[in-house]
């Protein structure tokens, strides 16, 4: 058995076995090479599996499928929206539950409207897209069927039509797809001029609403308004008063002025008894005026406080400036209102949103798609991969048996 210090030894030649080889031995190796019974089949496989389908792919779709052209828009949301909407709700309480939108919420809806069937029928009032997408000289597998109904052509407008938000900067764009450059064009525009016009009819909603509230606010005030007066001249007829306040001023004023004439004429009395007697015609006359005036004063001031706590001079007139504040608030109400539906009127007409092209709608000038070299070039690189992995398999399968 061999000692073990000899195996730990070290050979003679192992400096020189450590040493690089020299370039004439590179050329001594010898790469594997598939045994000559796979060559043939790996290289049929290689046409049949990557050349055949790429070729094909090339051909179909260069001499088989219509050019598509794609026009191309951006354009950004602007409008008095948000900042009109927040002045109204900060001047008038009324309509402040009328929310403003912004921009971007705005072309979010824009972006979830397009693909609908409702824009597609919106879209058609102006610009006859069936015509356009279902010509005779498009290839069947391309163009709609002419046919197709309305739920079938919105699905075909999915196809053809892709708007993109920007949620930084807000921009929008709209790419439409068609089988000429003009009618791309064409539709891009009709589909931007449709889509500002929904924005608007979703406008239209909230001013109805503003105008709504404030012309309820003003119904309900004027109905206000008309109860109080009809409660003021039903207190004046049940008390066969025009104004009580204004009588009672006047009775007032009326019992002063006999009062001060009644203390002229009892100091004319007193200096006619200190002259003439008390039979005198004179001084009987004096005192039968103002025994008059007596009786007239005492008259008025029973006119004045007749009646109950609630039926007195004094009652009908607190009752009465009751009334009048009532009324005097009712007015100024309705007047607040009147005033509401103006401003209101004033401002929701200036609710109003555009669509502001950055870049209108431009005329294509080359197809882009359905770019036959570009597919036909994924497929090879896609098909050389799964040739390659095929092929490994196979030849280390070969070399397993052998």
């Amino acid at each position: 058995m061999t000692d073990v210090r000899d195996l730990a030894r070290a050979p003679k030649d192992f400096s020189r076995g450590l040493r690089a080889r020299d370039p004439e031995d590179l050329h001594r190796l010898k790469v594997p090479e598939a045994p000559p019974s796979l060559k043939r089949p790996i290289a049929l496989l290689f046409l049949a599996m990557v050349v055949a389908p790429c070729v094909a792919l090339y051909l179909y779709l260069a001499l088989l499928i219509s050019p598509q052209y794609e026009s191309v828009s951006t354009f950004v949301i602007r409008g008095d929206v948000e900042h009109t909407a927040n002045r109204l709700a900060g001047l008038l309480s009324s309509v402040s539950a009328v929310a403003a939108t912004t921009h971007t919420q705005e072309a979010g809806m824009l972006a979830r409207y397009l693909p609908e069937r409702a824009f597609v029928e919106s879209l058609s009032k102006k610009v006859d897209l069936k015509p356009i997408f279902a010509r005779d000289d498009v290839d069947p597998f391309s163009r709609l069927n002419p046919a197709a109904s309305s739920s079938g052509l919105a699905a075909y407008w999915r196809g053809h039509a892709n708007l993109a938000v920007d949620p930084l900067s807000g921009i929008v764009t709209l790419k439409v797809r068609a089988f000429r450059p003009e009618d791309a064009q064409k539709i891009n525009a009709a589909a931007l001029e449709t889509g500002e016009e929904m924005l608007n009819a979703v406008l239209d909603s909230s001013r109805r609403d503003a105008m709504r509230i404030a012309e309820q606010d003003k119904q309900r005030a004027s109905e206000e308004l008309e109860a109080v007066r009809s409660e003021v001249e039903a207190f004046r007829r049940s008390h066969a008063l025009f104004d009580p306040q204004t009588e009672g001023s006047n009775t007032l004023a009326l019992i002063l002025d006999l009062r001060a004439r009644r203390a002229s004429m009892a100091a004319e009395l007193q200096a006619a008894l200190a002259n003439l007697s008390p039979q005198a015609a004179q001084v009987r006359a004096l005192k039968a005026r103002l025994a008059a005036l007596d009786e007239q004063i005492a008259s008025l001031e029973a006119d004045l406080a007749k009646g109950t706590d609630t039926t007195s001079i004094a009652a009908l007139i607190s009752a009465f400036d009751e009334l009048n504040l009532k009324r005097a608030f009712a007015e100024q109400t309705y007047a607040l209102s009147e005033m509401t539906l103006l401003r209101t009127q004033a401002e929701v007409e200036r609710w109003h949103v555009y669509a502001v092209p950055v870049t209108p709608p431009d005329l294509p000038i080359e197809s882009t798609s359905p770019r036959p070299l570009e597919r036909a070039a994924h497929l090879f690189m896609v098909m050389s991969v799964l040739w390659g992995i095929l092929s490994l398999l196979a030849l280390g399968t070969a070399e397993h048996r052998q």
